[in-house]
C-alpha cells in the first residue's frame, strides 16, 4: 500500500459545482483541497478552511489526511493513533472498524457522505 499526503479528495463533478457555489477559480480550490495554501493572510487561511469544510460536509469529500491513509486498488484503509483501523472497500462499498485488532463496526455498503461520519467512529473509540 502506498501512503498519500493530505488532502480532500471530490467524487467526479463536484469540484466544478463546489467552486461554483463558492465562486473560486479552480487553482485557489486546488491549492485549497490540497493543503497548498502558503500565505499568512488570515483572509486567504480562512477562505480555504471554508473550502475544505464544505468539500466534505456538502459536496462528499474525503479528506485523506484524518490519519494515516493507505491507498491499495479499491481499498482505503485509515490508521489512526488511538489503535483503530477503518477500511472502505470503494468496489463494494464494505466498510470495517477495528479498534486494536477487533472488528467494532461493520456495514455491507457505505454512500460516500457517510465517509466522514465513519472517520469520526473510529477517531473517537476509546
Amino acid at each position: 500500500m502506498g501512503k498519500t499526503k493530505r488532502e480532500i479528495r471530490l467524487p467526479y463533478g463536484a469540484a466544478t459545482k463546489l467552486g461554483e457555489t463558492l465562486d473560486v477559480s479552480q487553482p485557489t480550490l486546488r491549492k485549497a483541497l490540497k493543503f497548498e495554501e502558503n500565505t499568512e493572510n488570515p483572509d486567504e487561511v480562512s477562505l480555504a478552511r471554508k473550502i475544505r469544510f464544505t468539500a466534505v460536509k456538502n459536496f462528499s469529500g474525503v479528506d485523506t489526511g484524518a490519519a494515516d491513509v493507505k491507498i491499495s486498488g479499491d481499498v482505503w484503509a485509515w490508521d489512526y493513533p488511538n489503535g483503530a483501523r477503518l477500511a472502505i472497500n470503494f468496489r463494494n462499498g464494505f466498510v470495517t472498524i477495528t479498534f486494536h485488532g477487533k472488528v467494532t463496526d461493520t456495514a455491507e455498503s457505505i454512500k460516500t457522505a457517510d465517509i466522514y461520519n465513519w472517520q469520526c467512529k473510529a477517531e473517537n473509540l476509546m
